[in-house]
């Protein structure tokens, strides 16, 4: 089965199942602090009284999930938004709670809970925006190609060097006459240094705005600039 890799459109079933617990045990908590049953959160904490809190973190969580289920865009972040606000009466600061020996369990699921959450969003995060990265440098690799340095001469009117050409090319000793072809205006912007070109080919080879730009590019760096090539993951 093909794997999805759209990043907030996922029906993962760890995610699904992680934000059922937390949920379930926000629901009773709540339960637990209207009905004033032991043991029950505070009715206050500092900034805000927690009913209203948890009522507003119950309702992200069943978005969260109802996003999920349905596979539409921006679960993940609603999905992680549910697990912060799950810190505030799940977090580590009950650790030190006087009521934690009668409610560890519950603390723990949901910290586990909130946990696989976290997890499985850099996860799956990881899954979209790195084979995203790597197609985005394939696609510039693409497009570094002889006939488009050579379309990029001839725009721009710019001589560049055999190894400028060859560095951006990442060909360490190319066969030039296999690779430009025969000797025509088109590619006679790849020169040598010296300029000795001009004893090499014949007038109608040169293109007539060969002389338009006295300065020849000879690095790698300044001819991928010019031709908006970006840089490379490859040596250069």
């Amino acid at each position: 089965m093909k794997k999805s890799t759209n990043f907030g459109q996922t029906g993962d079933g760890f995610m699904v199942a992680a934000i059922l617990v937390l949920v379930v045990l926000t629901s009773i908590m709540l339960l637990a602090l209207f009905t004033r049953t032991e043991p029950h959160p505070p009715l206050e904490v500092p900034s805000f009284a927690l009913g209203p809190f948890l009522a507003a973190s119950l309702s992200i969580g069943v978005a969260a999930l109802t996003l999920m289920l349905c596979n539409m865009r921006l679960a993940m972040l609603v999905a992680l938004l549910f697990a912060l606000t799950a810190l505030i009466p799940y977090g580590p600061q009950k650790y030190v709670d006087p009521a934690f020996p009668k409610i560890w369990p519950a603390v723990i699921l949901a910290q586990i809970a909130i946990a696989v959450i976290v997890l499985r969003a850099v996860y799956l995060m990881m899954g979209y925006f790195i084979p995203q990265a790597k197609l985005m440098e394939r696609k510039r690799e693409d497009r570094i190609n002889i006939k488009n340095i050579l379309r990029c001469l001839n725009d721009k009117k710019r001589c560049a060097t055999y190894g400028a050409v060859s560095h951006v090319l990442n060909i360490d000793d190319p066969q030039w006459s296999e690779l430009l072809g025969e000797r025509r205006p088109e590619a006679s912007w790849v020169v040598n240094a010296d300029q000795d070109y001009l004893l090499k080919y014949r007038r109608e080879q040169l293109h007539p705005d060969l002389l338009l730009h006295q300065e020849i590019i000879s690095t790698a760096e300044d001819l991928r600039k010019l031709c908006n090539f970006g840089y490379s993951t490859r040596n250069s």
